[in-house]
């Protein structure tokens, strides 16, 4: 039967209502709709005929659903127990999310919370798109209500479809609350898994299965799916012939639904199939950096990530160049490339940054998840960095650096950055390369499963001072001076100089002031030495304070040391010259001194001197001004109840960067890893290489003339077709 009922914003032809039950219920579903004050367009009502066992018993719901879906015409399919009554509000609300987005293949009220890519939808109203039920053969058959249901959810997201749960709103007027969501008997949770599970799981998960479920149950179960479908295998071959989304992703949705598995923990333990149950991934983070007793920053941000997500998963830290470092709760090793193509066979997320995909590029090729850490730009850094060499290795160096940036931002599944700065930056650049496209913005409107904002952090701990290394240690400089801490390397893009010249002007008034740099040798060989560090040491002994006022530590502190020599500093100074490497910066050392507490004088211009200036944390002073330099130095110095309460906000800000906080996106992430749904076996056209223009049809050319008609009549489509005219005679020109 058919009816035409007033259906308020839904087109003509949207919606085909399937009523499930007979009889009294088809009539009760009329009566509701219309009750709705459903307008002008035509919905479809369909009957779904009675079947055996239709109450959820055990019984074939799959065959008669198909049998009304082959019936349906609308473009989406409401599922709707002939008992229930339905507002106009929520099923408006349902079918808008899949007018809106194209990639969700069913909808349905839930928990707002988690609502993306759920397993299953076992609430109703439930709106599914039609052409995706096409697109995956249908309805299951052989199954009662609530594992047809959750077969159908799984087999969907199985296909590379979403799902959807939304919170009905205000306005929606819903008569009663959705009715929860009904068990799965286990029996049939097991059949469910023999069909969908991908056969790495399969063989790991089903024998902890089999051992937990009553054999009776299971065989009658087995039974009815077999009568109305054929054999298992026949049915497993098919779905897993069409699968395009791995266990890896789909699994922790599995276990996280209303499905019953009893697995037998014994027998679970003996097939290895107890880190997957637990949600334990694979994950491999990999830094080209050095790891030892002195680590940069790269190499500290890589041991971090990867023992953040230690305390979840199984994962390597693999360095390519030395690594000299060992940790209860990981692997750590040196690889080449052979050792990384044993590791990227053994994981399920690879997690990287810097120049990895350059000099491994088979890597693009894989069907991994990849994490790209796009902390550190690169090619800004290398302006300034290059800066006294040629023009043509200055171009050489800046051109690797961009291919080296757009082959990660080209290929990765999820990005990291340091700040929200940072991610406007990466934003620009993706969008650019087409990974902002209608795939990855139906994922998340926002674009926060694309990219994610993970600062560096610091730890939890507080330092400890264990011995002493700066005061009454260092040569020149006594127990009771005033120490500035240079917490880092001097790199080209920092401004040592203008630093050791407010010192000059300070040693008058306050002759204990020392200013100590606490690294020139970068623990990394591949680093080149830098002009600034040999312009700074220059300039103080030009000065008269080499030895004096302004110490130079030759080495780099040990990883694990620099606590104490954070623990003995008064101020913490970061300075920097002003440039397009400054506005996207990340001042990892300004994180150490947060974790130290120390006050802190910064250069205005990057994230961390805006707040420093925020937060009164101590001094944000213009770039290379000497003078506002030296007087907030020297207000920290001499004011010590400034100086402490500066201290006292540093400590209460720490808190917001610590690593477990910081990494939270990150680990989010890799208990559902995923590909990009623009990587993931469809590939979006990248707009540099030109973007393909659809074909043209009779039908595609007669929909324009009647558009250009509707907008501005006759003239309008003499000017459409004139400016078409043009076009292809300059196209013509340019190819003679």
């Amino acid at each position: 039967m058919s009816n035409s009922l007033r259906a308020g914003s839904l087109r003509p032809g949207v919606c085909s209502v399937l009523v499930l039950d007979s009889g009294a219920g088809t009539a009760a579903a009329e009566q509701s709709l219309s009750r709705c004050g459903l307008a002008a367009e035509r919905v479809q009502l369909v009957q779904v005929p009675a079947t055996s066992g239709g109450d959820g018993s055990g019984g074939d719901d799959g065959a008669g659903w198909n049998a009304a879906l082959e019936r349906a015409d609308g473009q989406f399919v409401v599922l709707l127990p002939g008992d229930q009554a339905v507002s106009h509000g929520l099923l408006a609300l349902l079918v808008g999310v899949l007018d809106r987005r194209p990639p969700v293949a069913a909808v349905g009220p839930g928990d707002p919370a988690g609502s993306r890519n759920r397993l299953w939808l076992g609430r109703f109203p439930l709106v599914l798109r039609r052409s995706a039920l096409r697109d995956v053969g249908g309805f299951g058959a052989g199954l009662s209500r609530p594992a047809l249901l959750a077969e159908l959810g799984w087999r969907l997201q199985l296909q590379g479809h979403l799902l959807e749960a939304v919170q009905a709103g205000r306005g929606t007027a819903d008569p009663a609350p959705a009715p929860a969501a009904e068990p799965v008997p286990a029996a049939e949770s097991l059949l469910l898994c023999r069909l969908l599970l991908d056969d790495e799981s399969l063989p790991r998960l089903m024998p902890a299965l089999r051992a937990a479920v009553a054999a009776d149950a299971l065989a009658a179960a087995q039974r009815r799916l077999e009568a109305a479908r054929g054999g298992l295998d026949v049915v497993r071959n098919e779905v897993q012939g069409r699968r395009v989304v791995p266990d890896a992703v789909l699994l922790p949705r599995v276990l996280a639904s209303p499905l019953t598995l009893p697995f037998d923990p014994q027998v679970l333990a003996a097939s290895g199939g107890s880190d997957l149950v637990a949600g334990r991934r694979r994950i491999l983070v990999v830094t080209g950096d050095t790891l030892g007793a002195r680590m940069a920053g790269p190499a500290i941000r890589a041991w971090e990530t990867a023992h953040a997500l230690a305390t979840e998963h199984d994962v390597v830290l693999a360095a390519l160049g030395e690594c000299a470092v060992t940790s209860p709760a990981l692997t750590c090793r040196q690889v080449d490339e052979a050792g990384l193509r044993e590791l990227e066979r053994w994981c399920d997320v690879l997690v990287f940054q810097g120049f990895l995909l350059r000099d491994q590029p088979w890597l693009e090729q894989t069907q991994k998840v990849l994490v790209a850490d796009v902390y550190d730009p690169l090619h800004l850094e290398t302006l300034e960095q290059e800066k006294d060499r040629p023009a043509s290795q200055r171009q050489a160096s800046l051109l690797a650096s961009v291919q080296t940036l757009n082959t990660q931002l080209r290929r990765a599944d999820f990005f990291l950055c340091a700040s929200d700065k940072q991610r406007d930056l990466w934003l620009g650049q993706l969008g650019g390369l087409g990974r902002i496209n209608p795939l990855t913005y139906d994922q998340d409107e926002n674009l926060d499963a694309l990219i994610a904002v993970v600062p560096f952090g610091i730890s939890a701990q507080p330092p400890q001072h264990r011995r002493q290394v700066i005061k009454g240690v260092v040569p020149g400089i006594g127990p009771d001076d005033k120490v500035i801490l240079w917490g880092g390397g001097i790199y080209n893009w920092f401004d040592p100089l203008t630093l050791i010249r407010a010192v000059d002007r300070l040693r008058v008034a306050h002759p204990e002031v020392r200013l100590y740099f606490l690294g020139t040798a970068h623990p990394n060989p591949m680093v080149p030495a830098m002009r600034m560090a040999s312009a700074a040491r220059e300039l103080a002994e030009v000065l008269g304070l080499l030895g004096s006022h302004v110490f130079f530590n030759s080495d780099w502190v040990p990883y694990e040391e620099r606590q104490n020599y954070l623990l003995e500093a008064d101020v913490g100074v970061s300075c920097h010259f002003q440039h397009a490497e400054t506005a996207f910066s990340f001042r990892t050392r300004i994180l150490d001194y947060l974790w130290a507490g120390l006050p802190i004088v910064s250069t205005r211009g990057d994230t961390f001197g805006d707040l420093v200036a925020a937060r009164e944390l101590g001094g944000a002073v213009p770039p290379e001004d000497v003078e506002a330099l030296a007087e907030a130095l020297a207000r920290l110095l001499a004011d010590e109840a400034y100086a402490a309460g500066c201290a006292g906000r540093v400590r209460a800000t720490a808190q917001e960067y610590v690593w477990e906080r910081a990494l939270a996106p990150l680990l989010e992430f890799c208990r559902a890893p995923h590909r990009a749904p623009d990587r993931d076996g469809v590939q979006w056209p990248d707009p540099t290489e030109g973007l393909p223009q659809p074909a043209r049809t009779l039908a595609s050319e007669w929909a324009l003339v009647r558009t250009y008609l509707r907008q501005g009549g006759v003239r309008e489509l003499a000017v459409r077709a004139g400016g078409r005219l043009t076009r292809r005679a300059g196209q013509l020109a340019r190819r003679r």
